[in-house]
């Protein structure tokens, strides 16, 4: 008829809307039923109970579901592993399973300690008391083909040790691999231990430092091993310590090596003139002949004016033999002496000297 029907409610209080009558109705059909049927059932539950003595009823009350309860979980620990995932299944009561069981489990046992791996190099002793391994600065600087490579606080790596000459007279070098790129053989007294060269350095050297720029006071020189001598004057650069305790290491202009020398024998470059105008000890001159009073006998380092000969021990200078004053000794009672027999410059008290006739 085209007019909503009223609504109507039922004596339980549930509200049942109809509709107009040229519409259809949504709860029409399979669904519909179902839908009213729910809507009863939910009215009938919301319903309390009656009480048989005419009490008022009571309150609803909302009941849980029947879950599992949590409380039986023990800490919670790592189940990522299948050990810990195999921890979590007993918790809950649940066995484990023959996969779960194989992997990853931890024997009763404690497992084998691995023995050390037998590459390790041991730290060994070294001249110098220094270590293979031992980390070190350099406090001089070399020439290879003609450049400067090795450098004053160029930092490197000990790795072994190497001697020369013979029992009596050896001279260690160590081996010490640069971080440049580039090893080297230098005595102990040429490195020093990478975090000590500040105090290195400010201990100085002896009578010079460092750049220091000097000349000749020797009127010839020429060890066993070098290219070529050094005349008096030749002008030349303090690099550092020599390969001797006490002495200098020289790196004279013309011939770009490295000489080990008493810094008796060189003097500071401004100073030269005048220097060189001094008589030495005893009165006696550079170019005076004298001779030998008395047998004397010394010792050689290797790579000194004879070569390799001088080595092999300890050597004898006899009464009467002549030779050349060259320049001061090591020492200020000492002159440099050239003798004619062998070649060899002796560092020798004046007093075993005396002037040769005419």
């Amino acid at each position: 008829r085209g007019v909503d029907a009223s609504r109507r409610f039922s004596s339980e209080g549930t509200a049942l809307l109809s509709t107009s009558a040229g519409a259809a109705d949504p709860l029409d059909g399979a669904q519909g039923r179902r839908s009213r049927r729910a809507a009863k059932e939910r009215a009938l539950s919301a319903q309390p109970d009656k009480p048989a003595d005419g009490a008022s009823p009571p309150k609803g009350k909302l009941s849980r579901s029947n879950t599992v309860s949590l409380s039986v979980l023990e800490e919670r620990h790592d189940y990522r592993s299948a050990k810990g995932l195999n921890e979590l299944r007993e918790q809950m009561g649940v066995g484990r399973t023959s996969l779960y069981a194989s992997e990853d489990t931890e024997p009763d046992s404690p497992a084998p300690k691995r023995a050390a791996p037998s590459g390790i190099v041991k730290r060994k002793k070294l001249p110098g008391g220094y270590h293979t391994g031992d980390r070190v600065s350099s406090l001089i600087s070399r020439v290879r083909g003609g450049l400067l490579v090795l450098e004053l606080g160029h930092e490197g790596t000990v790795v072994a040790a190497s001697s020369c000459g013979e029992a009596s007279t050896q001279e260690i070098r160590l081996l010490v691999q640069f971080d440049r790129g580039f090893d080297w053989l230098l005595p102990p007294c040429q490195i020093c231990p990478a975090g000590s060269l500040a105090s290195a350095k400010s201990a100085g050297l002896p009578r010079f430092t460092w750049g220091t720029r000097v000349r000749s006071l020797a009127t010839h020189i020429r060890p066993g091993a070098a290219k070529r001598e050094v005349w008096l004057g030749d002008p030349g650069t303090v690099i550092g310590p020599g390969r001797s305790p006490g002495k200098l290491a020289v790196r004279f202009d013309d011939c770009c090596s490295e000489w080990s020398i008493w810094p008796t024998l060189v003097c500071e470059a401004d100073s030269y003139t005048a220097v060189v105008q001094e008589k030495l000890v005893g009165g006696l001159c550079r170019g005076d002949r004298v001779r030998a009073s008395c047998r004397t006998v010394g010792v050689r380092s290797c790579g000194s004016a004879d070569g390799a000969a001088s080595a092999q021990g300890p050597h004898g200078l006899e009464e009467g033999e002549e030779g050349t004053v060259v320049g001061p000794g090591h020492s200020a009672d000492r002159l440099l002496v050239h003798f004619d027999s062998d070649e060899r410059l002796w560092s020798i008290p004046s007093a075993k000297l005396v002037a040769s006739a005419g």
